[in-house]
């Protein structure tokens, strides 16, 4: 229990105001005139606690977490600072103290660092707030700290060095991604993830597992927060997560601070909340819960006074706390947790929802029954079948929520643009919500598989469901079904029932699946389902009548066709009315085996083409694989400079239409076929504009530099790792239609980063792109996409293909003088040729060239690593003169670059080149100098292959 409850803070248990008071008692009036102040105080902080409340359950508000949080498990900063002062001489000590007091913990930080020596202070912090103190410290946190997860369900931001915010997440079982967006190899991730508002920790002045990064003295505040008129990363990104948002600072000082300035300053006009305690002043050591905001003379105590003129002037709501109740906090932080309700922590808890059924299942309870009686066996695969619209989906929906009202865990995964057995893995694992494997030479999708299995553990007799399965079977070819195969299978084995529905599948002996068709709607079901849709519309004309048997006959049985003709019937006067407009939409179906789905779909498109936005949606429905988070639209509302209640509006009229609808978890789902009409029925400049929006809105998310960099692959945030595939299908759709318009050359520079996450999903988009490339004769994307598909090539064992890849990413990098990429080219080209065996000459010819690349764009570092590979080559041909001469040339670079990794590897080749030459003694010596080298570097590999070679050349002595 804290000591503090959230009634006292409320004020609910101090005493209210008496009705019978004695007017002409003067002490008396006194005595509640200043209680009226302390009952002022607490009603305003039942209002903010009130605000706050439903801004955390609307994700409006976020955390601001500071030094208080960690408080009783970790020093606070000041303190931390003071301990310092031990060190250094008494003059400074003064100073330190004298900057303390005056909150200015960037000069005590700058002082201290500058007379401890550069360094002492971040490894004072690792040792402190690092990873060997965590341990103890989380023991130490309070019940209701560890339960923030509870609390906060989006971002949170925090400028504490320690873990324990993290290690709160991980013990609920939500894991927080951690990002530092003061660090140039995180900013965009930062940026791209507060856009979404999911679940990630910003940690604004860096972590005490990388203290040399960390934001300790007024020089590095400098670098992060900006000194000019330049916008610093970490500033954009605070501004990002400012803006639209309300803030509340807990365990915040809110003493003079930089990311108060950037608050004021991008949010102005806006108020946020801060739980503060209140001063010393107003102690009240016989009841802390009854305060001393006032003074004889009845004023409010002017130190009281002053904070709440600060606090007003930045805009911020203060929930007061009596001084020296930091149990505050956990009070605070126990009733969100319990108003907000339980994190829920298992896989279990965190499956994806069954979206919400379109138009139900009237007509089809014969087959829902079977797939049930079918999923009742544990351990089955089965696969629905039957063209577009159908009923596919509708049915298994309903199945998969009988099984799971059963008791039974449902894996709902969303397959659309997964082409590949991998990319169905990942599909499971996104429905999971667990990571998904990295993709590398060597897994293959039955580890995928074993590893999607171990995640079922805690799950009830689990269901997976494929969705639109029919995309990776038609896209793969016999390795490619073998693999699809493979991956039911296994999850199968694994202790799970499987589920596919499928326009086209393998057939049942090939995947041992039990299989049931879907044909029309028998006439009765069809009146029976039209019926249903007038019904639940607001009704139509009467339901009968040759005319409306006339449309029935017309619409097939087919209950997609169905749903809409029955939707756009209801404002009809007359069935006359509806076959009139049915029969003039029929001349333009152009689809003769689905007349009345065409028909039904062209009528709808123009029945919502009144409603702004309602074609647009449609198109971004249509370009997005899966479902699309509701809280898209309000990010496409700001991209598109419209309100977002005009793409709510645009989400109504579409779902009225039976078009669309959404999930439990609100986000938004449209069935296959009528996602496809969009491309039959808009005109180029929809698309285009269509095609335009979205790129933008997935360049913001996944972050776009105009100019060409190296990239490297990080830790991505869990929205940015769901919008990737997003992009990766819009890039596919854009080169199909547009070829290498702008859009497409964005999309295709910002996915450098994914292609070799996914290389299997990757390979034939890639191959797209190079062609276009090509032919609008980009050489900078001619390079980055032959160099990412050649990745994608050797990976799937086409190196012969990879390396004429390679060497036309060196050719076109060398025309936009990108060295590195021309240089890594050649040097990945060397070594498929090595796993070719191409001739010696050959492959020296390739790391020659590569040397020369990494000389000519200035990579000493990489340049030495390729004289070293030369001298590796050299050597097993028995070079030794070329050897020796490659390693000397690498030890002058190597040296130059202050490379002690390089030099310790020189070093070791250079002792096996003395052993080739029997100089055994010359080269146990260097292996000695190596070893000592690797030991004060915590170098272990090194150490092992000095290790080695010396016991070998050992050996050989003894032996001679």
């Amino acid at each position: 229990m804290c000591a503090v409850t959230i009634e006292q803070l409320m004020g609910k248990e101090y005493p209210k105001r008496p009705n019978n008071m004695d007017e002409s008692n003067e002490a008396e009036v006194a005595v509640e005139e200043a209680r009226d102040v302390v009952r002022a105080m607490y009603k305003k902080n039942e209002q903010y606690l009130t605000e706050v409340l439903e801004g955390v359950k609307n994700n409006t508000v976020v955390p601001f977490i500071g030094a208080g949080f960690s408080a009783g498990s970790y020093p606070l900063w000041q303190s931390f600072l003071l301990e310092l002062t031990s060190d250094v001489k008494n003059k400074t000590k003064k100073k330190v103290l004298k900057l303390l007091n005056k909150a200015d913990f960037e000069g005590a930080g700058s002082l201290l660092d500058k007379k401890l020596g550069q360094g002492e202070i971040c490894e004072i912090i690792e040792d402190t707030f690092g990873e060997k103190t965590l341990g103890e410290a989380f023991e130490e946190l309070a019940t209701e700290r560890r339960g923030i997860p509870s609390a906060f369900r989006g971002f949170v931001l925090t400028t504490n060095y320690d873990r324990l915010i993290e290690r709160a997440y991980e013990a609920a079982g939500a894991p927080i991604e951690r990002v530092c967006p003061h660090t140039a190899y995180q900013f965009s991730q930062a940026a791209g993830g507060v856009q979404g508002n999911g679940r990630l920790l910003l940690k604004l002045h860096g972590d005490a597992w990388d203290p040399t990064n960390a934001v300790i003295t007024r020089e590095d505040y400098d670098r992060a927060y900006g000194t000019g008129g330049e916008v610093a990363p970490l500033v954009e990104v605070m501004r990002r997560a400012f803006t639209g948002r309300r803030v509340l600072f807990l365990g915040c000082s809110l003493a003079g601070d930089r990311p108060l300035d950037v608050l004021h300053g991008c949010c102005e006009g806006m108020t946020h909340y801060a739980l503060v305690q209140l001063p010393e002043e107003t102690k009240n050591p016989d009841d802390p819960f009854d305060p001393v905001l006032t003074d004889s003379s009845g004023e409010k105590v002017p130190v009281y006074r002053k904070m709440r003129k600060r606090l007003r002037k930045l805009g911020i709501r203060p929930i007061w706390y009596p001084y020296g109740q930091h149990s505050a906090l956990d009070a605070l932080l126990g009733w969100l947790e319990g108003e907000m309700g339980p994190l829920p922590g298992s896989v279990a808890a965190k499956l994806s929802p069954i979206p919400e059924s379109t138009y139900g299942i009237v007509g089809r309870e014969d087959e829902v029954g079977e797939v049930v009686a079918m999923l009742s066996n544990q351990s089955s695969i089965t696969l629905v079948t039957g063209p577009g619209g159908i009923g596919k989906t509708e049915i298994c929906r309903e199945a998969l929520r009988r099984v799971r009202d059963s008791g039974r865990d449902v894996v709902y995964a969303v397959t659309v643009g997964a082409s590949t057995a991998w990319a169905q893995c990942d599909a499971v694992a996104d429905a999971l919500r667990v990571p998904r494997m990295e993709q590398r030479e060597g897994v293959a999708v039955r580890g995928y598989a074993r590893y999607l299995t171990e995640k079922f553990a805690d799950l009830e007799n689990p269901v997976v469901y494929f969705d639109n399965w029919e995309n990776a079977w038609l896209a793969s070819d016999d390795e490619g079904r073998g693999d699809l195969i493979d991956l039911l299978r296994a999850l199968c084995n694994g202790g799970s029932s499987v589920l596919a529905s499928s326009r086209e599948t393998a057939s049942d002996y090939e995947t041992g699946a039990r299989t049931v068709g879907v044909c029309a709607l028998e006439r009765d079901s069809s009146i029976a389902l039209f019926c249903e849709v007038l019904d639940a519309k607001g009704g139509g004309p009467d339901p009968s009548g040759p005319e409306f048997e006339e449309l029935i006959g017309q619409l097939e049985g087919h209950p997609l066709a169905i749903v809409l003709a029955a939707t756009l019937a209801v404002n009809s006067p007359s069935w006359g009315d509806v076959l009139s407009r049915w029969a003039k939409a029929a001349q333009h179906a152009g689809n003769p085996q689905l007349d009345s789905l065409a028909t039904a779909l062209r009528l709808s498109w123009n029945a919502v083409a009144d409603v702004s936005l309602a074609h647009e949606l449609w198109g971004v429905m249509a370009l997005t694989p899966g479902t699309l988070p509701r809280a898209e639209l309000d990010a496409l509302a700001n991209l598109s400079g419209t309100g977002p209640r005009d793409w709510v509006d645009a989400y109504a009229r579409l779902s009225g239409a039976s078009l669309m609808s959404a999930s439990e978890d609100g986000s938004l789902s449209m069935l296959r076929p009528v996602r496809e009409t969009f491309f039959l029925l808009a005109d180029g400049s929809k698309l285009d504009e269509c095609f335009n929006l979205l790129t933008r809105r997935l360049v913001d998310i996944l972050g776009y530099n105009e100019e060409p960099a190296i990239v490297t692959i990080g830790p991505v945030n869990d929205f940015a790792r769901i919008s990737y595939p997003r992009a990766l299908y819009l890039l596919d759709r854009l080169l199909n239609y547009q070829g290498l318009s702008d859009d497409a050359a964005k999309l295709a520079r910002v996915l450098d980063q994914y292609y070799d996450l996914d290389r299997i999903a990757s390979w034939p988009v890639l191959k797209m792109l190079l062609h276009a490339a090509k032919t609008k004769g980009d050489n900078e994307l001619v390079a980055l996409s032959a160099h990412a598909a050649a990745d994608c090539a050797s990976y799937q064992g086409e190196f012969d293909e990879a390396m004429h890849l390679l060497k036309e990413a060196a050719h076109s990098s060398l025309a936009v003088h990108n060295y590195f990429l021309a240089g890594d080219s050649l040097s990945r080209c060397a070594t498929y040729a090595l796993i070719l065996h191409k001739p010696d000459d050959e492959v020296d010819s390739l790391l020659f060239g590569s040397e020369v690349l990494y000389h000519e764009g200035g990579f000493p570092e990489l340049e030495g690593d390729i004289l070293h590979r030369r001298a590796e080559l050299a050597l097993r041909c028995g070079k030794f003169s070329k050897t020796g001469s490659f390693l000397t040339k690498a030890r002058h670079i190597l040296r130059y670059a202050n490379n002690p990794l390089g030099e310790v590897e020189n070093l070791l080749l250079r002792a096996e080149l003395a052993a080739k030459k029997k100089k055994q003694s010359k080269a146990i010596s260097m292996l000695r100098k190596a070893e000592l080298a690797c030991e004060k570097m915590g170098f272990e590999y090194g150490l092992w292959r000095a290790q080695k070679l010396r016991a070998q050349i050992e050996q050989t002595i003894v032996a001679e």
